[in-house]
């Protein structure tokens, strides 16, 4: 395979990846807007719980389990099992979805959702942006302390 041949084939094959992930994003965009669930921004968890929502954490369980990586009254329960616990949520009328992919939070929610928990809620910006809300607020306080 001479040089041009193998600039061709890597332009093609750059080319092809570029056209999935913007098709994956289109679907990814049009999926959230036809869905069933609304964005709660970190400053809302507080409210959410307040109002006995329930939060659920998608992420695999070792992600869950590091210390301090949480929303405060969350319960894990995994992408990968989140199907057969639905029974389970027959009570629940709130849910807020937690995780660290955004794709998977609405994956989750349209789930839930269907499933007839009438208010679902996914966390705006993930786990990331939960915490980075926390460590404002703590800083915030010891600077009002000071």
């Amino acid at each position: 395979m001479g040089i041009i041949s193998r600039i061709i084939f890597i332009i093609l094959a750059v080319a092809t990846a570029v056209v999935l992930i913007v098709k994956v994003r289109k679907q990814s965009r049009e999926a959230a807007e036809g869905a069933s669930f609304d964005t709660a921004g970190p400053e809302s968890v507080a409210r959410l719980r307040e109002q006995g929502a329930a939060i659920i954490d998608i992420r695999p369980p070792r992600a869950f389990a590091r210390d301090g990586d949480r929303v405060e009254g969350s319960v894990n329960v995994a992408a990968s099992e989140l199907k057969t616990k639905l029974a389970e949520m027959a009570n629940v009328k709130v849910c807020l979805v937690v995780s660290d992919n955004r794709e998977r939070m609405i994956w989750a929610a349209k789930l839930i959702s269907s499933s007839g928990v009438s208010r679902v809620f996914i966390l705006d910006g993930g786990i990331d942006a939960y915490h980075d809300f926390i460590s404002e607020e703590v800083e915030r306080g010891r600077n009002d302390q000071k």
